[in-house]
């Protein structure tokens, strides 16, 4: 059994580790397949012995998209529940301020999909073509499997403060677009540098305001035509130079009390409707507005908005969906978007948005492409051609950007997302080594080794990463 406790597990406790899912889960399907039964918990350490009032979970809402169930204060922290339709293993979390357990991924499912995603995206990118010519290749094929040439083994490192496991002397690519794993850090990074300065900006006095920019689109229009580029002006991101750039944009601005913004850019794509990118952003006000006042700055910048997309050759925007902007407010008090699925701040909103999962098929996030041909074995069908064609037209694009001279405002340094996938933990201690040969066998006979073997030190130590690799 593998555990918190335990330092070692065998292979057929390994297949349970890569899904996920504690040993000590037991899935129980719901015998008609469609009844409304309460959850069964899964046992967990630290949560309250079975049988007790204390471990009743009711679910607030009725049917299978029920994600939030009550709970009494001396509940536990963290627990597992099977649904009684499906008979998947959901973990929920305890909201200390609402006194209810939220829906949120375990670290082992995190962890396991964030490599299993980027071997899916290496697996459809090995073929596929480079931007810059024949003579280059994807570096998410590379990332977190080949060693860098001047280390002379693999290391595995654990961090004392948070106690996760991770690489050393690999290669990370540093691809915010295309590799689950690095895409992880640096939005957990950049999410981090937009909440301080969110906070910061919220205790001087100033406002929030998030703004989304969007344009009409069909199921025809390639993604590479709506996106564009700054040098011809033409698409989303020609569309957006000419509007920001403009002189009426900056007096507006300036006439609102608009000191800064950070934008980010976000794609979505439906079997229906195409891919459909738009931009996040958000404003940093000087004071807050009023409804009549943020309801005319709202229709200005429409104003704004539709003739730049009409200067860039755009499908013209309508004035119901083309400009939104609603107040924001600091990471600490933001709501949780979507109900309380997740806390989901304004730094998550601007850099994650883009790796999350969509709320169904007619919003597909890029990494939901992924989902989709990972979970159908399907490296050369439509999800992975539509996450080609993704992956070529934002290459080289910048995923967050600030207006100029806010980072240095607020005190914020600039570091490269290439820099922040490369960077160590300073206080992270050394597990142990894996020669170069081990771990080639180790990988080639399943690319999702990467991930146990990172879960195994965190449980089990040297010893279970040893035990693990002896099969190889």
């Amino acid at each position: 059994m593998l555990d918190g406790q335990t330092q070692t597990c065998n292979r057929s406790e390994l297949q349970s580790l890569k899904q996920g899912v504690l040993s000590e889960a037991r899935p129980q399907l719901c015998e008609d397949g469609g009844s409304e039964k309460l959850p069964v918990e899964i046992p967990f350490k630290n949560s309250p012995k079975s049988g007790t009032k204390n471990d009743c979970l009711t679910p607030l809402k009725k049917g299978p998209k029920s994600l939030l169930v009550h709970i009494t204060k001396s509940a536990a922290a963290l627990r597992g529940v099977i649904d009684q339709k499906t008979g998947e293993i959901q973990w929920f979390k305890l909201n200390e301020r609402s006194r209810e357990y939220c829906s949120v991924d375990s670290p082992e499912n995190a962890l396991f999909e964030r490599f299993k995603l980027q071997n899916t995206a290496r697996q459809i990118l090995q073929s596929a073509r480079h931007p810059r010519g024949q003579d280059s290749r994807w570096r998410v094929i590379f990332c977190l499997r080949c060693l860098l040439k001047i280390a002379p083994h693999v290391a595995v490192m654990l961090s004392e403060q948070f106690g996760k496991a991770h690489y050393k002397n690999l290669i990370t690519c540093g691809s915010v677009w295309t590799c689950s794993c690095c895409a992880a850090k640096i939005s957990s990074r950049r999410a981090e540098e937009i909440s301080a300065a969110a906070d910061t900006h919220i205790a001087a006095g100033g406002a929030l305001y998030m703004g989304t920019y969007t344009f009409s689109h069909s199921l025809q229009d390639l993604l590479t035509g709506l996106l564009g580029n700054r040098e011809s002006r033409r698409g989303l991101l020609g569309a957006l130079y000419r509007f920001r750039y403009s002189r009426a944009y900056k007096v507006l601005c300036a006439s609102y009390g608009v000191i800064g913004f950070i934008r980010a850019l976000e794609v979505t794509k439906s079997y229906a409707n195409g891919w459909h990118p738009h931009v996040h952003e958000l404003l940093f006000f000087t004071r807050a507005l009023s409804e009549s006042e943020l309801r005319s700055f709202k229709n200005k910048l429409f104003e704004l908005w539709y003739q730049a997309c009409l200067k860039a050759g755009l499908a013209l925007p309508n004035r119901k969906n083309g400009v939104d902007v609603v107040r924001a407010f600091s990471p600490a008090e933001y709501l949780q978007k979507f109900g309380r699925e997740q806390n989901w701040g304004t730094g998550a909103e601007l850099t994650r948005s883009h790796v999350k999962h969509g709320r169904n098929r007619k919003g597909m996030t890029p990494f939901d492409l992924l989902r989709i041909a990972s979970e159908n074995q399907d490296f050369s069908g439509y999800e992975a051609k539509a996450f080609v064609e993704y992956a070529t037209a934002f290459y080289g694009a910048r995923q967050c950007v600030w207006s100029r001279g806010l980072k240095q405002a607020f005190g914020i340094g600039e570091v490269s997302d290439e820099e922040i996938a490369a960077r160590e933990d300073d206080k992270a201690q050394l597990i142990m080594t894996i020669e170069p040969e081990l771990w080639r066998k180790a990988i080639k006979a399943d690319p999702n080794n990467r991930a146990a073997i990172l879960r195994l030190a965190e449980t089990g130590g040297r010893e279970a990463v040893e035990r693990f690799l002896a099969d190889f």
